[in-house]
């Protein structure tokens, strides 16, 4: 082994992989850098290489395909970067912490931006990790910019929906709500034949449902959809015993999208994805209230996400203007 192949080798894996990337292409993209270092950070729009970086967590899910809808809501300038969750494409096994996730994206964050301002939001659940991620960077010494959660209100009974014990069950009920409130369908899902399932034949039965009732075009394979319950069920046990571990004493930012005629008109704290807003003063938490249907901060629906948009692109400019 010649000097150069040593020194190469004590190098840390990111920077072997930059040099790899550098070598190859003679200069590297932000997002080749991510897939050469294996990042979970997924860059869903490109702005200046001077402009400002947003980092956004996913809901329940862990997937950001669908932060795709809200680039239009950003100024030129701005990059946006999804911080898909962990574990999603079986890579590792999923974080079960809230607190682990936001530690997670951090050290993904400062890869590529090692100061701040940071400015970093989350849809539905991702405002769990949100308000972490502020605390531990706040703690940390970094500054901080926008710090928002993109709040859906969907009006369901929180109290009689079965809790952390009951997580693959829980799961399940969720990944049926959800695609009846996107589709506006009522699947009638057969939850008590689940329950007698063993726990490998649980997603194969929903996939069959799903395909067999021809409310979606299903051809994704069971393995891949085994996957991403992992990371839903990983997610949701996060979400579930959630304890405020941050003292972040910054502003927090709240866009609350509801439908106001089904009384979907204001933050419900027994909800679990607003567990962070509880016992905040009312002087830190701006919240602004929207009626639109809060599905379309996961489907893109219109005219409901352009109202939400609106909100986002206002404080985007005004963050914009105060850094310039």
């Amino acid at each position: 082994m010649d000097a150069l192949q040593e020194r190469t080798q004590q190098l840390s894996p990111t920077k072997q992989a930059v040099l790899r990337g550098l070598l190859e292409n003679k200069d590297i993209s932000t997002e080749k850098f991510l897939k050469l270092t294996q990042s979970n950070l997924v860059q869903i729009k490109k702005g200046d290489a001077d402009g400002q970086n947003m980092f956004m967590f996913p809901a329940t899910d862990g997937s950001v395909g669908y932060f795709r809808f809200y680039s239009k809501y950003f100024p030129d300038s701005w990059n946006l970067f999804g911080c898909q969750a962990p574990g999603l494409n079986g890579e590792q096994v999923p974080y079960a912490n809230v607190s682990d996730i936001a530690a997670h994206a951090i050290r993904e964050m400062k890869k590529i931006q090692p100061e701040g301002p940071y400015h970093v939001m989350g849809n539905c659940m991702g405002g769990l990790p949100t308000f972490e991620a502020a605390g531990q960077l706040e703690a940390a010494g970094d500054e901080l910019g926008l710090v928002l959660h993109m709040m859906p209100l969907f009006d369901r009974d929180w109290k009689g929906l079965p809790k952390e014990e009951l997580l693959e069950m829980r799961a399940f009920i969720d990944y049926v709500y959800v695609i009846e409130r996107l589709l506006n369908v009522k699947l009638h899902f057969p939850f008590d034949q689940v329950k007698e399932l063993s726990e490998d034949k649980r997603v194969d039965f929903l996939l069959a449902f799903i395909a067999k009732g021809g409310y979606l075009s299903s051809n994704v394979e069971s393995d891949m959809m085994r996957k991403r319950m992992r990371t839903y069920t990983a997610s949701l046990k996060a979400m579930l015993t959630y304890q405020k571990q941050s003292d972040y004493q910054g502003d927090f930012h709240v866009i609350a999208v509801g439908d106001h005629s089904l009384g979907e008109s204001e933050i419900v704290l027994e909800s679990p994805y607003s567990a962070h807003l509880r016992g905040l003063p009312a002087s830190q938490v701006n919240t602004q209230f929207v009626d639109a249907d809060p599905g379309s901060l996961f489907d893109g629906g219109e005219p409901s996400l352009s109202l939400a948009g609106a909100r986002l692109t206002a404080l985007l400019e005004a963050f914009s203007t105060e850094l310039a």
